[in-house]
């Protein structure tokens, strides 16, 4: 639900796809949903699991780390195959 509220939000504040970060997001939407998940399931088995932290310290957390920890292995992953001039990652990461 948090998701959901802070795209709404964000997309009514912004005209985010004529900045050069609102392009970068657009094409890579599916490659941040497919890598997600497992930043996301990290954290909170980390954070859950093991520091038997509370969920609003957790969802938060796991939100931030499941947006970010894509977009590093989006730009790790777009650098190398740029570097070696061959696509082989990115369509097994949807992208």
């Amino acid at each position: 639900i948090l998701m959901i509220i802070f795209v709404l939000v964000i997309s009514r504040l912004f005209d985010i796809t004529d900045s050069k970060i609102g392009s970068f997001l657009t094409r890579k939407t599916y490659s941040m949903f497919i890598l997600s998940w497992p930043f996301q399931s990290i954290v909170s088995l980390i954070f859950e699991s093991k520091l038997k932290l509370a969920y609003y310290i957790t969802i938060p957390v796991s939100f931030l780390v499941g947006i970010i920890g894509p977009i590093f292995v989006i730009i790790s992953v777009d650098w190398f195959e740029n570097k070696i001039k061959n696509k082989i990652i990115s369509p097994f990461i949807g992208g």
